[in-house]
């Protein structure tokens, strides 16, 4: 496989395409050998976000593997970028989006590094949080409370 061909099939009409592709795109991510260039990251993180908007169940909890597992091998840049969208998502987004993204940032989140990246991350993400959490509070109840446990789960490793 290559990442080239993993990439095209995940942007595929067919489901079936998707699904294999995020599949392939787990298996190449627990390789201790995979490596890619910036410029593929990039492109790879922007795919793999923009299946957790795929109409299949199946295909969106791929894609959350595959970001817990993109934690560990993409640049410190990359985990900033993911976490901003997700939480994007979370406070802003689609409401059938805001659940797998809920889960997607609950896994990274655990997955990130207590380095300076995570202390990054929480130093950005932890006031968005609250803030989405104060405006969404009457409107989105579950909202709120979501935004509490990851706020929660930010601040918990560092």
């Amino acid at each position: 496989f290559t990442i080239t061909s993993i990439l095209e099939k995940m942007s595929h009409q067919d489901k079936d395409y998707r699904y294999m592709a995020a599949s392939d795109l787990v298996q190449e991510l627990r390789k201790d050998t995979f490596k890619i260039d910036a410029d593929t990251e990039r492109r790879l993180c922007a795919i793999v976000l923009r299946l957790l908007e795929d109409v299949s169940g199946d295909i969106q909890g791929l894609a959350v593997k595959c970001l817990s597992l993109m934690v560990k091998k993409v640049h410190d840049v990359q985990i900033e970028d993911m976490v901003g969208k997700l939480c994007a998502h979370i406070l802003e987004g689609k409401e059938e989006l805001r659940g797998i993204s809920t889960i997607g940032m609950k896994t990274v989140i655990a997955e990130i590094p207590s380095t300076s990246v995570g202390a990054l991350v929480m130093k950005h993400l932890t006031p968005r949080l609250l803030g989405g959490i104060q405006v969404v509070r009457w409107s989105y109840a579950w909202v709120s409370a979501d935004g509490k446990e990851i706020t929660h789960d930010v601040r918990r490793p560092f």
